[in-house]
């Protein structure tokens, strides 16, 4: 009897390598499958087709791509409506039912005015009061990537009367409206 002499495959000839450079790098993944994999005909023809068909999608991209198609012009945004309030107001709504003011509040587009009696040493926001004995009021958190949002906030004097426009994020009866500020 004849003994075969069993030779070990090379890193390239193995089923996992040629796998994984099917479902990665399709074409060197095929031409090694072909080449060396001792699988039967049926699945080297099913993988080529998938693999091979999966790339050229891929290098093809689809009809609805952005070459094909003429750019339109960007709808501009629809400007938001703001409803002017005043602090005074917002407090007094907060302090006779604070669920009541939250659901008035809360979400909607505002014009507040009021007078500045807190800046924030860090930029972060600064507060409106409806006078200078209110201890809870509307805190208005800026933008500080908006250059004019901080510009704005170091022109700010307190005492000074100033209407902001924004959206009221939060309402609650211990630290009062935070607003985040759209612009002055």
């Amino acid at each position: 009897m004849e003994e075969k002499e069993i030779v070990p495959l090379k890193w390239y000839e193995k089923h996992w390598v040629i796998w994984i450079f099917t479902i990665f790098l399709a074409p060197v993944g095929l031409f090694m499958m072909w080449r060396f994999s001792r699988h039967g005909l049926v699945v080297k023809i099913l993988a080529t087709l998938f693999f091979g068909g999966a790339f050229l999608v891929s290098l093809t991209g689809n009809s609805n791509s952005t070459s094909n198609r003429q750019i339109q012009p960007a709808e501009p945004a629809p400007q938001k409506t703001y409803y002017s309030v005043d602090v005074e107001t917002m407090m007094n709504d907060l302090n006779n039912n604070a669920a009541a003011a939250q659901k008035k509040y809360k979400g909607q587009n505002l014009a507040v005015t009021g007078i500045v009696m807190v800046i924030d040493s860090d930029g972060n926001y600064f507060s409106l009061f409806p006078n200078q004995y209110s201890i809870i009021g509307v805190n208005c958190n800026i933008n500080k990537r908006d250059k004019t949002h901080e510009d704005f906030l170091l022109r700010l004097k307190k005492g000074q009367t100033v209407t902001v426009y924004g959206n009221i994020t939060d309402v609650g009866e211990v630290f009062g409206y935070t607003l985040k500020v759209d612009k002055f």
